[in-house]
């Protein structure tokens, strides 16, 4: 199974084994897991590349170009601060507030950092707004070289590894659209609780009592800090 690269084009058409969104490694995940638990696979193997630094080193706006989803009109982070106006409505929140909470989500991912020995201070350039709600700081630099392989098998092929990991639950679930004319359903995260839900289900666990006992750890991939927060109140944090 195969993560498109950005330079694939966004709304090129999707080849089979193939995955392009926001989410495919998680798409990708769960595909690979119903081909094993359905006895249509022995093995499977998730692979990736995207050498967004170096393959675009000479053509910078090329990238910018292929990372215009939404039109040059609207790029990524003003997208994402259209959807963050949109759910501190729904949440009666003002701009400070959402500031507030944007700065203890980077803290909780610094204070994390730091205990495991890899935290780099950021630089002052990296505090500067981006948008009117979006710092530098808030996201992951999306500019960097990726090469990445995951291999899922049963539990015996997988215990020739040193590092087994079990997957106990894979949950998937999309909007009825993207981009900002979606915003108002998005922001509302009725989505992420679906598959949160759906992943706890096939699991067997119910993680939200767990992490609140302190017998579970969670680490979740976001990005602009509308989404973490999203996926707090969608998954009963």
């Amino acid at each position: 199974l195969v993560i498109d690269p950005l330079a694939a084009g966004w709304d090129t058409p999707v080849s089979a084994d193939h995955f392009r969104s926001g989410c495919a490694p998680i798409e990708a995940l769960a595909h690979g897991d119903a081909l094993i638990r359905e006895g249509r696979a022995e093995a499977v193997l998730i692979r990736g590349e995207d050498l967004l630094r170096s393959r675009y080193a000479h053509d910078k706006v090329m990238r910018q170009r292929l990372m215009a989803i939404y039109g040059e009109a609207c790029p990524i982070p003003e997208a994402y601060t259209q959807l963050a106006h949109v759910f501190m409505q729904r949440h009666h929140m003002d701009a400070r507030q959402f500031s507030a909470l944007a700065e203890a989500l980077r803290e909780n991912y610094a204070r994390t950092a730091r205990r495991i020995g890899i935290y780099t201070p950021p630089k002052p350039a990296a505090s500067a707004m981006a948008t009117g709600l979006f710092r530098l700081i808030d996201c992951a630099n999306p500019v960097v070289d990726f090469t990445g392989a995951l291999i899922l098998g049963h539990a015996a092929l997988a215990s020739k590894s040193p590092t087994p990991i079990a997957v106990l639950g894979v949950g998937v679930a999309r909007c009825g659209g993207d981009g900002p004319a979606h915003a108002q359903e998005i922001a509302r995260y009725a989505h992420l609780a679906k598959a949160w839900a759906s992943s706890c289900e096939r699991a067997g666990i119910d993680f939200t009592t767990a992490f609140h006992e302190g017998r579970a750890l969670l680490e979740a991939y976001t990005c602009f800090p509308v989404v973490p927060l999203g996926f707090l109140l969608a998954s009963g944090r």
